[in-house]
């Protein structure tokens, strides 16, 4: 009996030991997740906007607060980035004053979903450093105007 009662009791601790380690790891793995993480204020279009004009003014505009700004600024400022339009290269420019990357002269499609996605180098002399970083966000292009005709 006494041994049985003794394996009880070290069930618990071995259990709540596992549960602490694997706990510690996800903590660190989700600080990992945020010490990459790029410093973005907002975007324009917003993320999931719809009816975005076919000729809008794209832009990304950088936190200068956020804790990572000056890991990814020297990037940002030697033009190590990149931006894509549904997997496509675009043109883009930043503004190191106001903190603003701009897309140039993007041509959309009416009615269409649009993914663009910054990348960038936390080693901007490395393709393959895990500390690169990447921002994505989506929006839908505006229903091109169309004749209504009615039937009589």
């Amino acid at each position: 009996m006494m041994v049985m009662a003794f394996c009880i009791l070290l069930i618990p601790v071995i259990s709540t030991a596992n549960n602490t380690e694997k706990s510690e790891k996800d903590s660190l793995k989700k600080s990992n997740d945020i010490a990459f993480e790029l410093p973005i204020l907002k975007t324009t279009p917003a993320n999931t906007e719809e009816m975005v004009p076919v000729n809008p003014k794209i832009s990304i505009e950088l936190d200068s607060k956020h804790k990572n700004f000056n890991r990814f600024r020297e990037q940002f400022e030697k033009g190590a980035f990149e931006i894509l339009l549904n997997d496509n290269v675009v043109d883009s420019s930043f503004d190191s004053f106001n903190k603003i990357i701009t897309i140039n002269n993007a041509k959309l499609k009416f009615d269409s979903q649009y993914t663009l996605k910054l990348k960038t180098k936390a080693n901007y002399k490395s393709n393959n450093d895990v500390k690169n970083a990447s921002y994505s966000f989506t929006f839908f292009t505006e229903v091109e105007d169309f004749e209504v005709i009615s039937i009589e």
